[in-house]
């Protein structure tokens, strides 16, 4: 218990840079394939791309707002899309805050389309992101040579304008954000369910402390109140893995003198969409109440709420 409350501590005094990354919003057959070549365009740069349903809406800039939130949701610096308008087919790009948007005609049926989706991305990207960029949309050249391979030649290059890049290390989603998650728990002796917060903790990790009610059906439905805190280390992408250690008391409710101690872990699966997620868990416990120790485990589903 105290390794728990040091730990805890230190976390909590830890000041750590926000991370980001470049969502890339496509349809989920085109995704891997466009995610995959800008990453290619990208290396050496440190930049995590990660991949999300291609954005709704009936006009562009619906559809703009949607990619605006989508990158919000990953803590990310800007999102991308092919965007099918009626007039043309263009590579767009939308910076997370809302205040630039960019966009580049792609030639559709001329070569690769992902390396050249790749390329031209990665020249709005640089004039998206740069410091100080100038007030019109950036005009992009692009070239087919031998076997399809695209040449972009953007004029902000040729007016030797700088043109920096974020140096964004993870991909993990709501980062900025609060969740408020609630869901139906078991174990082998009790079911209920969980109420929870938990809070961002500098880029990689989240401060939880929850609440739960559970029925003991077995001796004459006594109800079993419980409290606990965890400290939990968030994944990265869409899907990933949690896992951290967790420790609280439960107290039967019309038994207040009957109070346990409780430590473990909690080992949890969750995915990501825009304002919520999901995830399912598996908590092993050690349990002490008095002179006794025992085991214990209990399984959870939760729904997040990005607040």
């Amino acid at each position: 218990m105290r390794a728990i409350v040091v730990a805890l501590g230190l976390v909590i005094c830890v000041h750590a840079a926000q991370a980001s990354t470049v969502v890339v919003l496509s349809e989920p057959q085109n995704a891997p394939a466009l995610g995959s070549a800008l990453q290619v365009t990208l290396a050496g740069r440190g930049v995590a791309i990660a991949t999300l349903p291609a954005p709704d809406g009936s006009l562009r800039m619906d559809r703009a707002a949607a990619a605006q939130h989508a990158a919000i949701s990953f803590n990310a610096d800007a999102a991308l899309w092919i965007d099918h308008d009626a007039d043309a087919t263009e590579v767009c790009a939308v910076s997370a805050d809302g205040r630039f948007f960019r966009h580049a005609p792609l030639p559709v049926g001329e070569g690769d389309t992902p390396r050249m989706f790749a390329a031209i991305a990665t020249s709005l990207l640089d004039e998206l992101l740069t410091s100080e960029p100038p007030p019109i949309d950036v005009d992009v050249h692009v070239h087919v040579g031998p076997g399809g391979a695209p040449s972009v030649t953007p004029i902000a290059l040729q007016q030797g304008m700088p043109m920096p890049m974020p140096m964004p290390l993870d991909a993990r989603a709501k980062m900025n954000r609060t969740l408020v998650e609630i869901g139906p728990m078991v174990s082998p002796l009790t079911y209920g369910a969980e109420l929870g917060l938990a809070f961002p903790v500098g880029d990689a990790y989240r401060l939880g402390v929850g609440s739960a009610l559970n029925i003991i059906p077995t001796d004459a439905n006594h109800i079993l109140g419980v409290a606990d805190v965890e400290l939990r280390h968030v994944g990265r992408g869409v899907h990933h893995f949690d896992i951290g250690p967790i420790a609280g008391a439960a107290m039967l409710l019309d038994h207040s003198d009957n109070a346990l101690m409780f430590g473990g872990a909690r080992f949890a699966y969750a995915w990501e969409h825009e304002n919520t997620n999901r995830s399912i868990s598996l908590v092993p416990l050690i349990m002490h109440s008095g002179n006794d120790t025992v085991p214990g485990i209990y399984a959870s589903f939760r729904i997040g709420f990005a607040l």
